[in-house]
């Protein structure tokens, strides 16, 4: 499967994050790893913004560092990773943009390009303000987790 994510991936895997949360962060970078699934990121995002700040300015333990090597690996690597340019990224239709809220505009204009239009969140506003898009699919990552296994 094809995967959007947004930054709530880099604040679970930060070392002030809730133990469950960061346990579960990291599960899902290692099942990431194991099966054949992708993220598809935007270059310039919000989650990319975040992901280069903390890889340059974040505090950083052990643990910390070791998490934020492997997503890095899995960032790098096309196999893992599809990274769209602005101007890849197609245009949300205006029937599905007057429901998305102006903060999550990327997320759905990532999920309509990727394979299996699968967005996992964190933010239960997006999935109820998106529910009635039936061409998305908004999981939120705390069920999504439960299930995602190798």
């Amino acid at each position: 499967m094809e995967f959007v994510v947004n930054e709530w991936l880099l604040e679970y895997i930060r070392r002030d994050a809730e133990p469950q949360n960061r346990a579960d962060a990291c599960k899902f970078l290692e099942h990431l790893k194991n099966k054949p699934d992708k993220l598809v990121i935007k270059r310039k995002s919000r989650f990319s913004d975040k992901y280069y700040w903390y890889m340059k300015e974040g505090e950083h333990d052990d643990r910390s560092k070791e998490i934020s090597k492997f997503l890095g690996y899995l960032l790098r690597d096309s196999n893992k990773t599809t990274i769209m340019e602005e101007e890849e990224v197609p245009q949300i239709p205006e029937d599905i943009k007057e429901d998305c809220p102006a903060d999550d505009i990327y997320l759905i204009e990532l999920a309509l390009f990727s394979k299996d239009r699968t967005i996992i969140t964190t933010d239960r506003k997006l999935k109820e303000k998106m529910n009635s898009c039936s061409i998305l699919k908004i999981l939120i990552f705390s069920d999504f987790i439960q299930t995602y296994d190798c």
